[in-house]
């Protein structure tokens, strides 16, 4: 583990956004909407505005700057009193994914210092949003959350069965590492020429700096097998992504690694969150302190003078769809789990004198706002709801 953090620093301290000065961030959200204008979206990016009309939970997904703003003003009186920790900061039930390697909360783009209401309110609402036909399993889910987070809190080993879920999701593996690889090398797009060696300047400078901070490594473990521009996501769809197939550790098909490099975007924080938008470290910190599964590759490289953060894909990794959940035990189940996920990564802290302090903080403070958690999800989903229906009249 030693090894992974020197080799996670190192690379940001190297290739990291140091020589990038911070991009002055757009105006915060008003607290009181989660409007967007459907026909200006639809003029400048026909494709995600139909993406992001498609549910209410799609929309959601889209407004998480707006939604963690809400949160910092609906709190603004409490949040003083919370302990400062790192946050996930767009937990939500489709940011759940399953490999081969563990289970949880993924994509970390959004993290940074912060309350944890932060990251209660996200995943409650997405939980009403889930099953808004079902206001009494979502009471029980939310209930689940604090519960497996209090667990965590009082015994940082506390474990849970798989979820029913988790184990569907898995029989839906590919049979092969290999057949894997080559359906997610498929999902690479050709990039601009005039990118090419833009990007293998970056690259250059990240593959020498990861093999000096690794000796087990050399320069044809990263030689590249494919690599072009990835088109994926809801909440990051404007950002840059590259995603590339390297040869892995040796010339055998099935040991290739997918490795993904996904622009830092300006704004990203809210208000009462602590960090800096394009600063890499603050999403390599917070996604080694908090994933549910083994970390390969963070790091970070700059293209065109923008951060990128880097890491590498899990093997089978495959992320849930609120369609995937057929009850709401099995609801309760993953949140639940997400709740223990969150409530080991909140209580962790490099000062380790500081560790049950903040565990019981952490603690009061979840026993504080669980109520009013519950009644804030299902009014703000209401209000993305309503938002939602607004928008799609433009499309």
């Amino acid at each position: 583990m030693k090894t992974a953090r020197a080799l996670v620093l190192g690379a940001v301290l190297a290739c990291g956004p140091a020589a990038v000065a911070p991009a002055p961030g757009p105006t915060a959200p008003r607290p009181d909407t989660f409007a967007i204008d459907g026909a200006a979206l639809l003029a400048k990016d026909p494709h995600v505005a139909r993406k992001v009309g498609r549910t209410p939970y799609t929309f959601f997904r889209y407004q998480n700057r707006a939604f963690a703003e809400r949160v910092c003003n609906r709190w603004a009186s409490t949040i003083p009193r919370m302990p400062l920790v790192h946050v996930h900061g767009d937990a939500h039930l489709e940011q759940y994914a399953v490999a081969e390697g563990g289970r949880g909360l993924a994509d970390f783009d959004a993290s940074g210092e912060g309350p944890p209401v932060i990251d209660f309110a996200r995943f409650s609402a997405s939980l009403a949003l889930a099953r808004p036909y079902d206001h009494a399993g979502t009471k029980a889910a939310i209930a689940a959350l604090f519960r497996g987070y209090s667990r965590a809190l009082i015994d940082a080993r506390a474990t849970m069965n798989e979820p029913r879920v988790v184990m569907r999701l898995r029989e839906r593996f590919e049979p092969t590492r290999l057949e894997w690889l080559d359906r997610m090398t498929l999902l690479i797009s050709p990039s601009d020429p005039a990118d090419h060696e833009v990007f293998a300047q970056a690259w250059r400078g990240f593959v020498g700096e990861m093999c000096s901070l690794d000796p087990s490594l050399d320069e044809d473990f990263f030689t590249v097998k494919a690599g072009g521009k990835l088109e994926l996501g809801i909440g990051s769809a404007h950002a840059e992504k590259f995603l590339a197939r390297i040869e892995g550790p040796t010339s055998a098909l099935d040991d290739d690694i997918l490795l993904e490099a996904k622009a830092l975007e300006p704004g990203a924080l809210a208000s009462c969150m602590r960090g800096v938008d394009l600063d890499a470290t603050r999403v390599i910190e917070t996604q080694l302190q908090m994933s549910a599964a083994p970390e390969r590759f963070l790091g970070a490289m700059t293209i065109r003078g923008k951060p990128y953060y880097t890491h590498a894909w899990q093997v089978f990794y495959k992320e849930l769809s609120v369609d995937d959940v057929h009850t709401a035990a099995e609801l309760a189940e993953l949140a639940e789990d997400v709740g223990l996920q969150l409530g080991r990564g909140h209580a962790k802290s490099k000062d380790a004198a500081r560790v049950p302090k903040l565990r019981a903080e952490l603690l009061e403070t979840a026993k504080r706002v669980e109520a009013d958690v519950v009644d804030e999800a299902f009014e703000l989903a209401h209000e993305v709801s309503l938002a939602w229906e607004q928008y799609r009249l433009a499309l």
